[in-house]
């Protein structure tokens, strides 16, 4: 079964739980059926697992965006300054 812990402590990358958490609701769908909480709920967690991978992906590029700025604005700095960042 896929945890959510694994992920967030780093013991599993969240790509390999999503595809842990396909594969077990592809088995729950089949053993269930395909209108069955049990796959709705599965389902979901693939899901979830999806929308936190985004959210990853979307504050490392925030991340990526302000320490661009950061040093965009040291060198508007330097520059007025009017000393070499060396």
């Amino acid at each position: 079964m896929v945890s959510l812990n694994e992920v967030i402590n780093g013991k599993k990358p969240i790509e390999a739980a999503i595809l842990e958490a396909i594969t077990e609701a592809r088995t729950t769908c089949t053993e269930n059926g395909n209108n069955s909480a049990n796959c709705a709920v599965a389902w979901d967690i693939v899901e979830e697992l999806q929308t936190e991978k985004a959210h990853q992906k979307q504050a490392k590029h925030r991340k990526t965006a302000l320490e661009d700025l950061k040093y965009s604005m040291a060198g508007d700095y330097y520059e007025i300054l009017g000393v070499s960042r060396e």
